[in-house]
């Protein structure tokens, strides 16, 4: 090839890659970009087949589309650790960006919806005292079971499943 291109400076913190037969460069932004927001990307291309080389230099300015969510359960596809599956999500899921679809549904399978645990007894996602985790069908408040609990574990270690305990099939 007689054409060089190299990334030279910027602050896109993504991956950069260039067609070296077409020059076209593509982005993949880091999952730490926030979406809506421009970086740069500052590169050279050089003519190798002459001497001396013939360089020249161009800056790039991107804007990073916003993430989206893909599942619906309220973490940004860019940072969620499996971004097709709901009951999969991290530290950056925010309740209030959660679809209907994730709050009516029940990850753990102990018969709370995900939003009712998540909010706990009150509604009010604030107060931490009453809230349970809707990863786990070990923690729940009975009251809020207003659906049909599928857990196969057995939380209490009596052998019963905690889907026949909670349903009351035992």
């Amino acid at each position: 090839l007689s054409t060089v291109i190299t990334r030279t400076g910027g602050d896109a913190s993504g991956v950069v890659t260039f067609a070296p037969t077409t020059g076209i460069m593509s982005y993949t932004p880091a999952s730490s970009e926030p979406g809506g927001s421009n970086v740069t990307v500052i590169y050279q291309v050089c003519n190798t087949l002459v001497s001396p080389q013939v360089c020249a230099s161009a800056t790039v300015t991107i804007t990073v589309p916003l993430a989206g969510d893909a599942d619906g359960d309220g973490d940004p596809d860019n940072t969620d650790p499996s971004k097709n599956d709901a009951c999969v999500w991290g530290p950056n899921q925010v309740l209030a960006n959660t679809l209907l679809t994730w709050r009516n549904a029940d990850c753990d399978g102990d018969g709370v919806t995900n939003y009712a645990e998540a909010t706990g007894a009150d509604g009010d996602v604030s107060t931490t005292g009453d809230n349970t985790n809707p990863k786990s069908a070990c923690s729940l408040n009975l009251s809020q079971v207003t659906l049909v609990a599928t857990s196969t574990g057995d939380c209490d270690g009596d052998g019963v499943m905690d889907k026949d305990e909670i349903n009351g099939l035992d």
